[in-house]
């Protein structure tokens, strides 16, 4: 059998039945409070992933199509290109960094 040793202060409770309940009470504040607000934040960083890869293989290509028609886009381009190397978390799209290298380097080139 397990011993259980709760302690409210500085006494600690010898009561078993109020020790199942505030076992209880944790178990449930980890399971139905704690874990679905880590599940929003997951669902939240995964809906990120879902717009920003798309916006990035749309965006990139109409920034470099437009820097090279019109010359003034080539600020758009280093913007781009600044934002995702510094401000994109690498923990979500580990390559966007490496991407920010590149575009600032293609203005360079264009």
């Amino acid at each position: 059998m397990i011993a259980i040793a709760i302690n409210i202060n500085g006494k600690e409770i010898e009561n078993p039945l109020l020790k199942i309940i505030i076992a209880l009470a944790v178990v449930g504040l980890v399971l139905f409070i704690i874990l679905p607000l880590l599940g929003v934040v997951l669902s939240f960083s995964v809906g990120l992933v879902v717009f920003l890869v798309p916006a990035i293989i749309i965006g990139i290509p109409l920034l470099v199509l437009g820097g090279l028609l019109f010359p003034i886009l080539k600020i758009l381009l280093i913007i781009a290109g600044i934002i995702l190397l510094f401000f994109v978390p690498v923990a979500i799209i580990p390559g966007l960094p490496v991407l920010g290298v590149l575009l600032v380097m293609l203005v360079s080139i264009l």
